[in-house]
């Protein structure tokens, strides 16, 4: 598949292009469906929304192309309204995610395996359990600054 990600934070455009996005877009530097529509003007098969507001769940039915499918992985907090006339004219597949399957942790283990280096560009922090209220304090405060936070269960501490 080819990648375009999308993310207000430089910084994490810089992650997922050095894990292998073909194409960032920055919404900053101009309209972002224009953006894809530029790289693929039929439309994307298949548009992850993983933010969780009104605006980007809107937008991702707009931006998908004709029989393509729209993946919610975040939730918007507030309601969202829609064109409904949308989903039946571009014949939609519409599906929400919130978990995974075991062999989806397994798979992703092994190809971490495989790129011990991407680790370390997806973890901005390793935390013990009984710190994580503070980790997550700082990712609360500069959301920015953080991708994933590693919490240590059960780890043993020096003398």
């Amino acid at each position: 598949a080819r990648v375009i990600a999308v993310e207000l934070s430089r910084s994490k455009l810089d992650i997922a292009r050095k894990l292998g996005a073909s194409h960032i877009i920055c919404p900053q530097d101009g309209d972002v469906a224009a953006q894809i529509a530029a790289l693929l003007p039929e439309g994307p098969d298949v548009v992850i929304e993983a933010v969780g507001a009104p605006a980007t769940f809107l937008q991702a039915v707009d931006i998908v192309g004709q029989c393509g499918r729209v993946v919610y992985i975040g939730y918007a907090k507030d309601p969202v309204s829609y064109d409904t006339k949308r989903f039946l004219t571009k014949e939609l597949d519409i599906r929400g995610a919130r978990n995974a399957a075991r062999s989806d942790f397994d798979n992703v283990i092994e190809w971490l395996k495989g790129h011990p280096d991407a680790g370390d560009l997806i973890v901005t922090t390793t935390t013990e359990l009984d710190e994580a209220p503070l980790a997550l304090a700082h990712w609360d405060e500069n959301p920015e600054a953080y991708t994933k936070i590693l919490v240590r269960f059960g780890a043993t501490h020096a003398a």
